[in-house]
C-alpha cells in the first residue's frame, strides 16, 4: 500500500514536472477565473446589500390634524402600529415640531418670531420592513380618522423597489453566467491537459494500464 502511494506521488510529480508549462498554465487559468468570479460574487452582495440597506432607510410621516385630544392622538398612534410590516415609529409633537424646525433655520431663527402661534403639526414618523408594505401602508393611513396627510416620497419608493429589483435579478444572472463559464473553463482546462498527454495516456492502455491508474 505504501509503495503504491510513493509510487503514484512519484509519477504525479514527475508528470508535472515534464508538462510544468501547460500544469502551470492550467493552474493560473483556473485560479484566474475563480478570482474573477470571486470579485463579481462580491460585488453583487455588496450592492445587494447596499439596495437593502436604502430600502430600510425610507420613512413615512403621518401628520395629525389640529385639536386632537390625547386619547384621540394616542389612537392613531395604537392604528399606526398595528400597520403590516412596521418597524419603528415616533411621535413628534407641536412643540417639538417647532423646535426641530427652529434648528433646521440656523441663523434665520427670528423669521418665527413674526409668526403668532405654532402652526406645525404634530406627527408620527415610521419605518417600515419593505417599501412595498409603506406603500401598502400610505394608502390606507391616509384615509383614517384625525390623519391630516401622509407624506414619504411616493416616486422615490417606486424607483427605490424598481432599481432593488434590478439588482438583484441582474445579481443572480450575473452569478450564473460566471459559474457556468468557470465550469466552461475548467472543463476545457482538464481537456486541453488531456490532450497534451494522449500519447503517454496510449502507452499506458497499451501496457495495460486502468483507467483509475491512469487518474
Amino acid at each position: 500500500m505504501f509503495n503504491s502511494l510513493s509510487y503514484f506521488w512519484g509519477e504525479t510529480f514527475r508528470s508535472l514536472f515534464r508538462n510544468r508549462f501547460m500544469a502551470i498554465a492550467s493552474v493560473l487559468t483556473v485560479t484566474l477565473s475563480m478570482f474573477i468570479l470571486g470579485i463579481f460574487l462580491s460585488a453583487v452582495l455588496n450592492i445587494n446589500h447596499m439596495a437593502s440597506y436604502l430600502e430600510n432607510q425610507v420613512e413615512m410621516t403621518v401628520y395629525l390634524k389640529d385639536g386632537l385630544t390625547t386619547d384621540q392622538v394616542m389612537g392613531v398612534g395604537k392604528y399606526l402600529k398595528a400597520q403590516p410590516g412596521m418597524k419603528d415609529i415616533k411621535f413628534t409633537n407641536k412643540d417639538e415640531a417647532m423646535k426641530e424646525f427652529r434648528e433646521r433655520m440656523g441663523d434665520q431663527q427670528g423669521l418665527l418670531d413674526a409668526i403668532n402661534g405654532n402652526p406645525l403639526p404634530a406627527s408620527y414618523a415610521m419605518s417600515f420592513q419593505t417599501p412595498e408594505q409603506l406603500k401598502a401602508a400610505a394608502e390606507v393611513v391616509a384615509k383614517y380618522q384625525g390623519v391630516e396627510t401622509v407624506q414619504y416620497g411616493k416616486d422615490i419608493i417606486e424607483q427605490l423597489y424598481k432599481v432593488a429589483q434590478v439588482i438583484r435579478i441582474s445579481g443572480i444572472v450575473l452569478i450564473i453566467f460566471l459559474a457556468g463559464a468557470e465550469l466552461f473553463i475548467i472543463s476545457n482546462t482538464i481537456r486541453l491537459t488531456v490532450f497534451a498527454r494522449r500519447r503517454e495516456i496510449q502507452i499506458m492502455k497499451y501496457v495495460g494500464a486502468t483507467n483509475g491508474f491512469i487518474r
